[in-house]
């Protein structure tokens, strides 16, 4: 939804390609869709599989179901930043070079 709306009001604004801004800020948030979907998903089935290993009795967690809760973790923060990122783009809007002259240097 979020995504629709932003290539609605681009198109509005002139073109999806015209704001430097709003290319950078589409970029990260796929960016950040794709780290979700290759890696954190994944990961999350491994954490089930191995927490479905653990006696229900057991006082501490294995040592590889910490490593990838502790890799989850900076993964779910580093994808967070990258959104905290397009948010300030979407609010300050600075004045980025458009795609055009991107190519055309």
């Amino acid at each position: 939804m979020a995504l629709a709306s932003g290539l609605m009001l681009g198109t509005l604004a002139g073109g999806v390609f015209s704001s430097g801004w709003l290319v950078v800020a589409f970029a990260l948030f796929a960016l950040s869709g794709l780290v979700w979907l290759l890696l954190d998903i994944p990961t999350q089935y491994r954490v089930k599989r191995l927490m479905s290993d653990v006696p229900m009795d057991a006082k501490e967690l294995p040592e590889a179901v910490l490593r990838l809760l502790r890799f989850r973790l900076g993964l779910s923060a580093g994808a967070i930043g990258l959104l905290f990122v397009v948010l300030t783009l979407m609010v300050h809007k600075p004045d980025l070079p458009s795609v055009q002259r991107w190519l055309q240097r």
